[in-house]
């Protein structure tokens, strides 16, 4: 993980826009390399619990109902 950063310009190339099978688009190959930019960046430590803040209280209920169960069982914190 720490050498991530060291591959990931290359691997963000390869990421295409993303459409439905309409043709719609749901994410542009410009708007998917800006979300994805810092990883290309090192680690940044200030950010390691930025998640925490990152959602409203109603997406992080629905995020803990879809996703908590497999994260527990992983090991990783949730909230109750």
């Amino acid at each position: 993980m720490l050498e991530y950063p060291r591959r990931a310009a290359r691997r963000l190339e390869e990421h295409q826009t993303r459409s439905k099978i309409d043709g719609s688009v749901i994410v542009t190959k410009k708007e998917r390399f800006r979300q994805q930019h810092k990883t290309t960046q090192p680690l940044d430590p200030s950010r390691v619990f930025a998640w925490k803040n990152a959602m409203n209280t109603e997406e992080r209920k629905l995020f803990d109902v879809i996703a908590g169960p497999l994260l527990a069982a992983l090991g990783y914190e949730t909230h109750p």
